[in-house]
């Protein structure tokens, strides 16, 4: 089977973005049971400041990047969302099409809004049927933009209905949409109740993510994120504020080790007296973080979408504390749901009295996870939804 996959992120081990890695790894699966030609586009903005060579790809034998050109004006930046790139790909179209035509394709995958853009610019629908993967619904995110403005009403309403119709028009061509998990199912059915929408969920390499049996003899906390990630920053400043003083004064000897890439230096510079509040930047071995925590944090108040964060804490085996909205769609785990600083503390307690449990949920966790959430199984299902859409094509 020959499979085209086109992604609006440049696909590649080492990138710093949750939804990137899981493309990559996607992509990387599928390899395993057809032919893939990858198709790259650069949205998250990262790959020219990491790669010198990013025209080829070792991965990946037939490979072809985009680059991605926002020379609009100033009014069309306004009025029109970066996320429509059509203009831009006719003016690549020449580049573009010899690549693509110089095979033939059994099915394509559309990852993330940006590639929707493909659709009657570059790819002719009807070819080759076509599935889309859907990770955090982009058109739910405008609610949070452009909050302090005085047009922020009128920005938001213009672009949400600009961006809907775009959805509306290019998903009519998409044979099955494929969300990360159910809410995001059951949203994306809400606002396109003719779309046929599956869910196919996140997988990781269970070699990457080795379970830690043993955990410190102080009872410590820990959080980690991409901090350019908006929800991230969020949540860790309401902790800080709002969770983080209560936990302390009922826990003399705590630690919170506040981990991952570009942690707000505003952030850092208020806590900077506070000693029990460890700063780790850039970390290169993610088993070196939760080797140091007995529980994972997670104070998400904002966002949507897989929280993968918690699949990798699982897989290391480390008991979790999070809000509501952050553990959505993990009903299946074990998590102690907290949304109130004396919900924190209580949570924390429970697992200092009762130290038998830390071991216990871990391992329950980690295996939901083997059993659930490996990239073989993510990646199975993903093409057997494309042999299934190249049975049924017209």
């Amino acid at each position: 089977m020959n499979i085209l996959f086109i992604s609006s992120y440049y696909l590649f081990d080492k990138t710093r973005f949750g939804g990137s890695k899981r493309l990559y790894l996607l992509a990387k699966e599928l390899q395993k049971h057809a032919t893939v030609t990858l198709l790259c586009l650069d949205g998250c903005e990262e790959i020219q400041t990491v790669m010198e060579n990013i025209q080829d790809h070792s991965d990946f034998k037939r490979f072809l990047f985009v680059p991605k050109a926002d020379n609009r004006s100033f009014l069309k930046k306004i009025f029109s969302s970066g996320l429509i790139i059509e203009n831009e790909l006719i003016s690549q179209r020449d580049a573009i099409a010899p690549f693509l035509n110089a095979e033939s394709y059994d099915a394509v995958v559309l990852a993330f809004p940006l590639a929707l853009s493909f659709i009657n610019t570059v790819i002719t629908p009807g070819a080759f049927p076509i599935i889309y993967i859907e990770d955090d619904l982009f058109l739910e995110k405008i609610q949070f933009e452009k909050r302090f403005s005085f047009f922020a009403p009128l920005y938001r309403f213009f672009r949400h209905r600009q961006l809907r119709l775009f959805y509306q028009k290019k998903l009519a061509y998409c044979k099955t949409i494929l969300a990360i998990s159910n809410q995001e199912k059951d949203l994306l059915k809400k606002r396109f109740p003719k779309a046929n929408v599956g869910v196919l969920g996140y997988g990781i390499p269970l070699e990457e993510f080795p379970f830690i049996p043993s955990f410190p003899s102080a009872f410590s906390i820990g959080f980690i994120g991409n901090y350019y990630h908006t929800p991230n920053a969020e949540g860790l400043r309401w902790f800080l504020q709002a969770i983080y003083p209560t936990l302390q004064a009922s826990i003399p000897a705590l630690k919170f080790y506040c981990a991952g890439r570009s942690i707000p230096q505003d952030v850092r510079n208020a806590y900077s007296r506070n000693n029990s509040i460890q700063w780790l930047c850039d970390i290169e071995n993610l088993a070196d973080f939760y080797s140091n925590i007995s529980v994972f944090v997670n104070p998400i108040i904002s966002g949507r979408g897989m929280r993968t964060k918690l699949i990798e804490c699982a897989a290391f085996g480390r008991p979790i504390i999070s809000t509501r909205l952050g553990c959505e769609g993990f009903e299946e785990f074990h998590v102690e749901v907290a949304e109130t600083a004396g919900e924190f503390a209580a949570s924390c307690h429970k697992f200092i009295a009762n130290k038998s449990l830390l071991p216990t949920i871990a391992k329950a966790n980690r295996t939901i996870i083997e059993q659930q959430y490996t990239i073989e199984k993510v990646g199975q299902k993903l093409f057997l939804e494309l042999q299934s859409a190249n049975r049924t094509k017209p």
